[in-house]
This record gives structure tokens, sequence and C-alpha cells, in this order.
């Protein structure tokens, strides 16, 4: 019993501390409305909160999320595309979304 006890403990806290690794990494700065994109190293797709909406964006090219790529990634979901910058190349991280049937491209702030 107390073998049991101890394992979902630890299966508690694994969990608790998993879902801390998720960061904000961009956020809009000249949209009218706020875009965070969510990142954690080594996940195939980054999370995009628009509103009280939250998206799965999964890489275009199948490669991994880093705060430190060397090369651009897209991002991409439903309606949202996000580019994250190559390191190397020091672009302005941007987002297009789908806004009333026409598409919006906004810049971001990388954090």
């Amino acid at each position: 019993m107390k073998s049991l006890f101890v394992l979902s403990l630890f299966a508690l806290s694994t969990l608790a501390f998993g879902a801390a690794d998720w960061k904000v990494v961009a956020e809009t700065t000249d949209c009218g409305e706020k875009v965070q994109i969510l990142g954690k190293e080594g996940e195939k797709f980054v999370k995009a909160v628009r509103g009280s909406t939250e998206s799965k964006l999964v890489a275009k090219d199948g490669s991994v999320f880093s705060h430190k790529t060397m090369k651009t990634t897209e991002f991409s979901g439903s309606d949202m595309t996000y580019t994250q910058p190559g390191y190397v190349e020091a672009n302005p991280a941007k987002i297009d979304f789908k806004d009333s049937g026409n598409t919006k491209r906004c810049s971001m702030n990388t954090k």
C-alpha cells in the first residue's frame, strides 16, 4: 500500500513539473488583439493562445522547438501560422491568422 502511495505521489509531482516547462516565447506587438506563443524545448509543436482559445501549431518540417534554432521554422495549425526566426538571421517573429475571413499578419516580440 505504501508503494502505491509513493508511486502516485511521484507521478503527480512529475506532471506538475512537466506543466511548468511551457513558457511564453513570443507575444504580438502591433495587433488589435493579444496572441501569445507558448513553447517547450524539444516539442514538435507550440501552443498559440488567442483570447481564451488555445491552438496547437505543428512544425511544417517536423523539427522540434528550440529557443536558439539556427533556421527559420514555421509552425502551423488550422487557422494560424507562427514563423519563428532563426537565431543567426535575427528576423522578427510573426504570426498569420484568419480574422473574419481575412488573413492578418502581426509582428511579435520574442521573450
